[in-house]
């Protein structure tokens, strides 16, 4: 994370740090997102992962990573990222929630993504995985 990190999201979450403060780092991220010229639905897709739990995390031979969102009776949500590498993964993401994302262009290459997810845990617990890929594709709702 860049700008709402796991640190701060935990000094937030147990009130040692004001919940104004939050807001401050979301308009400092969306300045920042708007320069990433970012023109895909994508962005207003992944705001729908927001509390999902994660129940599946698969790495295919191919660099396909696909997380497999709980299925509460409609479906499950899965998140696709093509020729994905994990940059950060503070543990392995099953059972955690999607708490709040960032995205950015890649550094070193413009044409792909930085996908940056918190995650949470157990009480004020939160948890990193950074995924760089060409494409991200949600699929709403898959039996």
């Amino acid at each position: 994370m860049r700008f709402l990190t796991k640190e701060v999201y935990s000094s937030i979450a147990s009130r040692k740090m004001d919940s104004s403060h939050a807001n401050l780092i979301s308009e400092a991220y969306q300045k920042e997102f708007e320069k990433q010229n970012i023109d895909s639905e994508i962005p207003q897709q992944l705001i729908r992962l927001h509390d999902q739990e994660i129940e599946q995390l698969i790495l295919t031979e191919d660099h396909t990573m696909v997380l497999r969102f709980k299925d509460y009776g409609w479906g499950a949500d899965q998140l696709v990222l093509h020729n994905a590498k994990v940059l950060t993964m503070d543990c392995w993401p099953e059972d955690l929630h999607w708490l709040y994302h960032e995205l950015f262009r890649a550094k070193r290459n413009k044409n792909e993504y930085e996908l940056h997810i918190l995650l949470s845990g157990r009480g004020f617990s939160a948890y990193d995985l950074i995924v760089q890929c060409k494409t991200i594709e949600l699929k709403m709702n898959q039996k």
